[in-house]
C-alpha cells in the first residue's frame, strides 16, 4: 500500500511505518500490523487525492487541508481518517522530516452517540423480565461486572469465595481479575447454586455455570457461548453491549484510568479508549505512542 502512494510521499510513508512499528532510528512502542494496515488504508487515499491537486511536499499540507479530508466522511470512517492522519504528521515531525504538526489541533471526530447505561431501575426491571436464575445472573456479571461471555464461561466453583464475597476471573495471558460481589450478585450466585444442587446433585463439572448438557458430562465442559448469550438475546439483551455501557458509566464517573484498570481487570490502554469515548474534550488517543 505505501508503494501505491504518488512518488514525492513514499519516502515520509515509509519512515511513519518505521515508527509505527517501532523500527526507527528513535524507540517507540510497536502497533499491531493490523493497526498499521489500517491507517495506511486511511490515509493512502488522503494523498492520492492532495497529489491530484498538486501538493508535491507534505509540508505543504495545511490545518484546513487535513480538515476538509475529514469532514469528507461521518461517524466512525471520519474518527479513524483523523486518528490515522493525525498519526502520520505527529510521526513525521518526530523524525524531523517537518518543521510543524498541521494536525497537531484537529479534533478527533466522535464515532458514535454513547449509549445510555442502565440505570438502576431499569436493571432490576430488566431482571424481572428474565425468567431462568442462571439468566438473570449472567446479566448482572455483565451489566455490574462488565464480565464478558469468555469470562463467564471460564468462571470456576473453586474461585467462588462467599464467605469473602469474592469470585475470581481467569483470563488466559493476563493477570487474575477479583470481582468483589454486591449484595444483588451474591444473592444471585445463592439462588443459581440451589438450583444447581437442585436439578443436578451428582454433578461434577467444576465450572460455576452449567446446563443440562455439562453438568453431568464427564468431560467436564464449559457451557457454549449461545448457552450465555441466547436467553439474554431473547430479551432484547447482548452481553458485548452490557459489559460496554458499564465500562463506559463507570468512565463517564471517574476520570482514573487506573480505578478502570482495578474495577474490570482491562488493560490500560483499553481503559483510555473508554475515557476517550466518555470525555473526547477531555482526552486524546496517541496515535503514536513515545
Amino acid at each position: 500500500m505505501a508503494d501505491t502512494v504518488p512518488g514525492p510521499f513514499r519516502m515520509p510513508v515509509h519512515r511513519w511505518i518505521d515508527v509505527l512499528t517501532g523500527t526507527a532510528v528513535r524507540s517507540s512502542h510497536p502497533l499491531s500490523p493490523v493497526t498499521v494496515c489500517g491507517y495506511l488504508r486511511r490515509t493512502v487515499p488522503v494523498l492520492k487525492t492532495w497529489h491530484g491537486d498538486g501538493i508535491e511536499n507534505l509540508r505543504a499540507v495545511t490545518h484546513d487541508h487535513i480538515t476538509r479530508a475529514i469532514t469528507e466522511l461521518t461517524g466512525f470512517p471520519a474518527q479513524a481518517r483523523s486518528v490515522a492522519l493525525r498519526s502520520l504528521f505527529r510521526a513525521l515531525k518526530r523524525e524531523g522530516l517537518l518543521f510543524q504538526d498541521p494536525a497537531r489541533h484537529i479534533p478527533v471526530p466522535a464515532a458514535r452517540t454513547l449509549p445510555k447505561p442502565l440505570h438502576e431501575d431499569q436493571l432490576r426491571g430488566a431482571l424481572r423480565q428474565i425468567p431462568a436464575v442462571r439468566a438473570q445472573l449472567t446479566f448482572v456479571l455483565a451489566a455490574v461486572h462488565a464480565l464478558t461471555v469468555h469470562d463467564q464461561r471460564g468462571l470456576l466453583m473453586d474461585d467462588l469465595d462467599r464467605a469473602a464475597g469474592t469470585l475470581l476471573v481467569r483470563r488466559p495471558g493476563a493477570l487474575v481479575h477479583t470481582v468483589y460481589l454486591d449484595e444483588l450478585t451474591s444473592r444471585l450466585i445463592v439462588l443459581w447454586l440451589s438450583e444447581r444442587y437442585r436439578r443436578w446433585p451428582a454433578g461434577a463439572n467444576p465450572h460455576l455455570l452449567v446446563t443440562a448438557h455439562t453438568a453431568l458430562d464427564p468431560a467436564h465442559p464449559p457451557v457454549s457461548s449461545s448457552a450465555i448469550d441466547r436467553p439474554l438475546h431473547r430479551m432484547g439483551h447482548q452481553v458485548g453491549r452490557l459489559r460496554r455501557d458499564r465500562i463506559l458509566d463507570e468512565a463517564r464517573h471517574n476520570t482514573d484510568p487506573l480505578n478502570l484498570v482495578r474495577l474490570f481487570g482491562i488493560h490500560p490502554r483499553t481503559a483510555m479508549t473508554y475515557l476517550c469515548a466518555a470525555h473526547p474534550g477531555r482526552f486524546r488517543p496517541d496515535a503514536v505512542a513515545p
